[in-house]
C-alpha cells in the first residue's frame, strides 16, 4: 500500500488528531541531533538561510520514539527535547528523560534537580539547563529549481519558529475549521522568511499558506521514512561526559560524590534560537532584548515573557 493510500485510509483520524494537537497546543508536553549515516540515500538536510522561502511538509509513518504518535500513523513532525550546547563543544543531546517515549535518566536534568532543590544556581542558571522544545520535518524545498530537484530533505528547527507559527495558521478565520496543509492531496504550501542568522537576531516571520499547483507527486512521498529512526538517542555517560568532562563527572544522583558545579554557557541557543535572558537597555522605549522597540512585538521569542510587550505592542498598533 502506497503512503498515499495509508494517508487517505488514515485521514479521518488524523484530521481529528491534528485539531487536537491545535488545541491542546500550550500543553503538549541539535552538533545536529540527526544521524546522517543513518538517512537514506540521497536525502540531505535543509540549511535554511535568510530570506524567503517556500516549502511544502511531507507526511510520513511514524517510528518508535515519537512522544505523540503511535508507530505506524501518518504524521507530519516530529517534536523533541532537546539539550543545546553542552560543554566546551557545543553539542546537542536529545533528553532521555524529558521524552516519553524514551524516559531514561539525564545527568542534565538531574543536576539540575540537586542544584535547585540546595539553591547552589541562580534562577537564570536553572532555566538555562531546561531542554528546549524543537520540532524534525521532511520537507521539499521550492525556492529554486535545485532545491526542488534534491526532493525531500530533513530540516530541524525549534517548534517556536515554525510549528508554533502553523498552528496558528492552520485556524481557519470565521469558524472554517482547519487548514490541513500537510495533505499531499489538498495540502497547502507554506511561505515564510528567515531574517538574521546569529545567536540572539534570528526571527522566522510573514508565515502564510500558498495554494499548490499541483498535489505532491508520487516520486516524493515515496522519499519519505520515518523520523525517528535518524534521531541519535544519546547513553547518559555520553551526555555527562559532554556537560561535566572526563574528570570529576557526577555518574548518576544516586552516588555521594559531591558534584562540580559547570560553567554555564549564557549564550546557550545556536543561530536558531533567542537566548531566554534579558540582555541591553532597559530604558522605556528600547527593547530590553536589542530588538527595533515598537516594531519587533511579538516577531521574537523574548517577546514572550518581555516585561515591556505591552508598551512595544501598543506602540506598533497606533495607540
Amino acid at each position: 500500500m502506497s503512503l498515499r493510500e495509508k494517508f487517505r485510509q488514515q485521514k479521518r483520524e488524523l484530521l481529528k488528531k491534528h485539531k487536537h494537537v491545535i488545541e491542546n497546543r500550550e500543553t503538549y508536553g541539535y552538533s545536529s541531533i540527526i544521524n546522517k549515516d543513518k538517512l537514506p540515500k540521497g536525502i540531505g538536510i535543509w540549511s535554511c538561510g535568510e530570506g524567503k522561502h517556500i516549502i511544502d511538509i511531507i507526511p510520513y509513518e511514524v517510528g518508535k520514539i515519537n512522544p505523540h504518535r503511535n508507530e505506524g500513523e501518518i504524521w507530519h513532525y516530529l517534536e523533541l527535547w532537546v539539550h543545546r550546547s553542552v560543554g566546551p563543544r557545543k553539542e546537542h543531546f536529545v533528553c532521555p528523560s524529558a521524552n516519553s517515549k524514551i524516559r531514561k535518566p539525564c545527568p542534565i536534568c538531574e543536576y539540575q534537580d540537586k542544584m535547585r532543590r540546595e539553591g547552589k544556581l541562580s534562577s537564570d542558571e536553572i532555566k538555562e539547563l531546561y531542554p528546549k522544545r524543537r520540532v524534525i520535518y521532511l520537507i521539499w524545498c521550492h525556492d529554486n529549481e535545485k532545491e526542488e530537484k534534491k526532493g525531500i530533505q530533513v530540516w530541524e528547527v525549534a517548534h517556536w519558529f515554525m510549528q508554533d507559527r502553523l498552528d496558528e495558521l492552520a485556524e481557519a478565520p470565521r469558524g472554517g475549521g482547519l487548514i490541513h496543509y500537510f495533505d499531499p492531496d489538498k495540502g497547502k504550501s507554506i511561505s515564510f522568511k528567515r531574517k538574521g542568522t546569529g545567536q540572539g537576531n534570528t526571527a522566522f516571520t510573514a508565515h502564510s499558506f500558498l495554494d499548490r499547483e499541483e498535489v505532491i507527486p508520487d516520486k516524493i512521498l515515496e522519499q519519505t521514512f520515518p523520523l525517528e529512526d535518524v534521531v541519535k538517542i544519546p547513553s547518559y555517560d555520553e551526555i555527562a561526559e559532554a556537560f561535566f568532562g572526563k574528570e570529576g563527572e557526577e555518574t548518576s544522583e544516586t552516588e555521594e560524590e559531591e558534584i562540580e558545579e559547570p560553567s554555564i554557557d549564557e549564550k546557550k541557543e545556536n543561530e536558531e534560537d533567542i537566548p531566554d535572558e534579558i540582555v541591553g537597555k532597559e530604558e522605556k522605549g528600547e527593547c530590553p532584548y536589542g530588538h527595533k522597540f515598537g516594531e519587533d512585538a511579538d516577531e521574537y521569542e523574548d517577546c514572550l515573557e518581555c516585561d515591556k510587550w505591552d508598551d512595544c505592542f501598543s506602540y506598533k498598533e497606533g495607540k
